[in-house]
């Protein structure tokens, strides 16, 4: 989705969230979380930002609604 979002679209997304037990404070933990792991897996963050005009959000709407389709 992040591809297409960029390629077809020219909006950016990003992944600004990792699961917890992936950052560096707690990988000594050794855990297992695989219904985490599938979510973060799927998850990323859209455009969102001060200026971002109702026309810019309704843009990203329209662009993941096409994807979708």
């Amino acid at each position: 989705m992040a591809d297409a979002l960029l390629d077809v679209h020219g909006i950016g997304t990003s992944v600004h969230f990792k699961p917890a037990h992936r950052l560096a404070a707690y990988r000594y933990l050794d855990c297992r979380l695989p219904v985490t792991e599938q979510i973060a897996a799927r998850q990323l963050s859209l455009p969102c930002y001060p200026a971002m005009t109702g026309a810019d959000v309704q843009r990203v709407i329209d662009a993941l609604h096409a994807i979708r389709a």
